[in-house]
């Protein structure tokens, strides 16, 4: 495994799904010094923010806006009161676990990209 590899990977496996590292540093090993470069410019969300979000502003949605998902965001922020306060209960367990979710669909996407630069 290359350094950088090796480096970026310990930087943000707290950010990603534990079963998705494996299979993460096959792919980054594959890119060229410039494709390595672009892919690991991403910016990840921070797990632990979110869930901070989620339990001190769940019931203004801030966690769901912050990982960029406003139809939920505006769903939650409008009928968090019809589910007397569960659906922010319930984001409390989901939120880390999306959050992941949703870094490594930014990796993903930036893994698409840099095969296809020139």
């Amino acid at each position: 495994m290359s350094a950088l590899t090796e480096l970026f990977l310990a930087r943000n496996s707290r950010y990603l799904p534990a079963e998705s590292l494996v299979f993460l540093q096959a792919r980054l090993e594959e890119l060229t010094p410039r494709q390595q470069e672009y892919v690991f410019s991403v910016k990840l969300k921070d797990p632990v923010l979110a869930w901070v979000f989620s339990f001190f502003f769940g019931h203004l949605a801030v966690d769901r806006f912050y990982l960029g998902q406003f139809g939920l965001a505006l769903a939650k922020l409008f009928l968090w009161w019809v589910t007397l306060g569960l659906w922010i209960v319930v984001d409390w367990f989901l939120i880390v676990k999306s959050t992941k979710e949703k870094n490594l669909e930014r990796l993903h996407q930036q893994l698409l990209e840099a095969y296809y630069m020139p």
